[in-house]
C-alpha cells in the first residue's frame, strides 16, 4: 500500500515483482491488514515481511528451534523448512 492515511494506493506484488520508491509497505491478506512485529520492508526493490506473521494470518503454524536455527512450518497441507544462513529451504519433499 502507499499513501496516507486517506490516501491509500493497493499495488498487487507479483512473484520476481521488484518495488522502487518504497522503504516499507503494508500487507492486506484476504482483506485483511496483516499485524507484524517489524515493519515489512524493501531491499534492493525486494519487497520482505517477517515470514511468522505472514503465514500464521494465512492460517499456517510456524515453530523456531532457537539452538538450531531453524524455522518448521506447515501451511495448506505442506511442509516448510528454513535454516538461518542457508541458501535452500524445503517446501514439502522439494529441496
Amino acid at each position: 500500500m502507499r499513501g496516507t492515511a486517506s490516501q491509500v494506493e493497493l499495488i498487487r506484488i507479483g512473484y520476481g515483482q521488484r518495488l522502487t520508491g518504497l522503504a516499507t509497505f503494508a500487507v492486506l491478506l484476504n482483506g485483511q491488514m496483516v499485524d507484524f512485529d517489524v515493519a515489512p520492508s524493501v531491499r534492493g526493490g525486494i519487497p520482505l515481511t517477517p515470514f511468522r506473521h505472514l503465514l500464521e494470518s494465512a492460517g499456517g503454524e510456524v515453530s523456531w528451534s532457537h539452538a538450531a536455527k531453524t524455522v518448521t512450518a506447515s501451511a495448506a497441507g505442506r511442509g516448510i523448512w528454513l535454516k538461518i544462513g542457508d541458501r535452500m529451504a524445503r517446501v514439502g519433499d522439494l529441496d
